[in-house]
C-alpha cells in the first residue's frame, strides 16, 4: 500500500503510514462473531471490510482458525458481496490462502487483505470451498459459513453458578460447555468439531465438561461445599478464640511482671532510706 502523501510503500495491512503517519485505511464493517460450516475444519473468528482511503477501494480481511489435528497448507474460499441495502453485487468466485503450514488451533489470514470488486460492498458471506492438508487429503464443501450459536453464560445456573465456578478451573469459566449437531463449545470458549473428544485448546474432555454442569451433581456439590465451609468456619472461629485467649494471657503476664517490678523498685527505695 503506497502512501499518497509521502510515497512510502507500506505493508498491505497498514492502517497508518509508517513514515508520515497519514491514515491509509478505515474499517467500515467488522464482526467478531464466530462463523462455521458443518464439519468444516476451519472456523472464521472475525472479519472486516477495510476501505483504502488513498485508492478509494475496499478489501476483505478475515481471521480463520484450524480446528483439525492436521496442518493446513491451503484454504479456498468464495465470497458473496452485498451493499448496505442487502442488494447483491459482484463477489469473488475463488480466493486461495496458499503456502501455509497452520497447526491445530492456530490462527491465519488476518494479515491478508482480499480486494473486493465493488467499492460499495458492505456485507459479505464466505463459503470455504476446499481445505488442503499437508498429507494431501482435502475437504470439499459448498455451504456458506453461518454464525455460531451464542455462548451460554455460567450465570444461567442461578444459585449453582458459584458452585460451578468453584468446581472448574479458571480457564474453563468463559462460558458453559454446549454441544450441537455441528460443533461443540468448550468452557474455555473454544469451538470444536463434533467428533473431537477433547478441546483442541485446553485438552479437556467434552463428556467430563457436560457432567460438571449437571444440576443434580452441582446441587450435591453445593451441599458438600457448604459442609466444608461450615467446618472451616468453625475451625477458624476456634482458632480466633484461642488467639484471643493467648493475647489476654500475655497481657495478664505482662501486667503481673510490671507490678512485680514496681514492688521491687518500691522496696528498694524504702530499704535504701
Amino acid at each position: 500500500m503506497i502512501c499518497q502523501k509521502c510515497g512510502k510503500q507500506n505493508p498491505a495491512d497498514s492502517v497508518f503510514c509508517l513514515s508520515c503517519g497519514e491514515k491509509l485505511a478505515d474499517t467500515v464493517r467488522s464482526s467478531d462473531g464466530v462463523y462455521f460450516a458443518e464439519d468444516c475444519p476451519v472456523l472464521m473468528t472475525s472479519h472486516s471490510i477495510i476501505k483504502d482511503v488513498t485508492a478509494d477501494t475496499v478489501s476483505l480481511q478475515c481471521e480463520f482458525q484450524n480446528l483439525s489435528r492436521k496442518n493446513i497448507v491451503a484454504l479456498y474460499i468464495s465470497v458473496l458481496c452485498a451493499g448496505i441495502d442487502g442488494g447483491e453485487m459482484q463477489g469473488i468466485d475463488e480466493y486461495v490462502y496458499l503456502d501455509m503450514a497452520v497447526g491445530c488451533g492456530n490462527m491465519f489470514g488476518s494479515d491478508i487483505r482480499i480486494s473486493l470488486p465493488n467499492r460499495a460492498a458492505r456485507k459479505i458471506s464466505i463459503t470455504p470451498k476446499k481445505v488442503v492438508f499437508d498429507d494431501g487429503e482435502m475437504w470439499n464443501n459448498d455451504a456458506l459459513m453461518l454464525e455460531a450459536i451464542p455462548s451460554i453464560s455460567i450465570d444461567v445456573l442461578g444459585n449453582l453458578a458459584d458452585t460451578y465456578r468453584r468446581t472448574v478451573p479458571p480457564q474453563r469459566q468463559q462460558c458453559l460447555p454446549q454441544k450441537t449437531e455441528t460443533y461443540w463449545q468448550c468452557g474455555c470458549g473454544q469451538v470444536n468439531l463434533p467428533n473431537e473428544p477433547c478441546c483442541i485448546l485446553c485438552n479437556t474432555e467434552l463428556t467430563s465438561q457436560l457432567e460438571s454442569c449437571n444440576t443434580d451433581s452441582l446441587t450435591h456439590l453445593r451441599e458438600h461445599y457448604r459442609t466444608i465451609d461450615e467446618s472451616e468456619a468453625k475451625i477458624e472461629e476456634e482458632n480466633r478464640i484461642e488467639t484471643e485467649k493467648a493475647k489476654k494471657l500475655k497481657l495478664r503476664l505482662a501486667f503481673i511482671g510490671i507490678c512485680a517490678i514496681a514492688v521491687v523498685i518500691a522496696m528498694f527505695v524504702i530499704f535504701s532510706r
